[in-house]
């Protein structure tokens, strides 16, 4: 089956329909992979990067999508994945409807409102509650942080800005910020 992917560079995000109806906004530094025309039983695509996904709804054929060894299952729904490789730690977090993430031992169902964390090294996972616009503002073009350190803060503008950080006070790193 014949594929196509898109890649974004640093500084900018795009928003792609694929053939099925599905919207997806695509953030700095994300590659996408999707077929030209989905298959007969599914519509799958794979991820590197952060994407946020709604997806047109189709009962007999399941979207996919696929990051690293996991796969997150849905028939309709919106929702965003974090899930940049070199990344320790990958996020999904479910707007509304519902999906299941497999991959990780058992397939892990999420409500909305929820998101599932995944440390990439371990496969430990954290299932919590979470208000969703703090993780796809950016969607519309605003940022929105809540206690993040200043490392994780500057690591995502970095990504979407393209710029390097030189630390003359090690200790900020840790600081929280919102």
């Amino acid at each position: 089956m014949a594929m196509q992917t898109i890649t974004v560079p640093a500084g900018q995000r795009i928003n792609i329909t694929l053939v099925d109806g599905t919207n997806v906004w695509l953030n700095a530094r994300t590659s996408l992979s999707y077929p030209v025309k989905f298959g007969k039983n599914n519509r799958q695509v794979v991820l590197d990067g952060e994407a946020y996904f709604q997806v047109a709804k189709d009962s007999l054929k399941p979207f996919l999508v696929h990051v690293d060894k996991y796969c997150i299952r849905v028939l309709g729904t919106s929702f965003n994945v974090s899930a940049y490789s070199g990344d320790k730690t990958w996020y999904t977090t479910l707007v509304e409807g519902a999906i299941a993430v497999g991959g990780i031992g058992n397939e892990i169902r999420m409500s909305p409102c929820e998101q599932l964390c995944i440390d990439t090294d371990s496969g430990q996972c954290e299932l919590r509650e979470v208000n969703p616009e703090l993780y796809t503002s950016w969607v519309g073009g605003k940022f929105y942080f809540k206690a993040y350190t200043f490392e994780e803060l500057v690591r995502r503008l970095q990504r979407w800005y393209d710029f390097d950080v030189l630390y003359r006070d090690e200790g900020i790193r840790q600081r929280r910020f919102s």
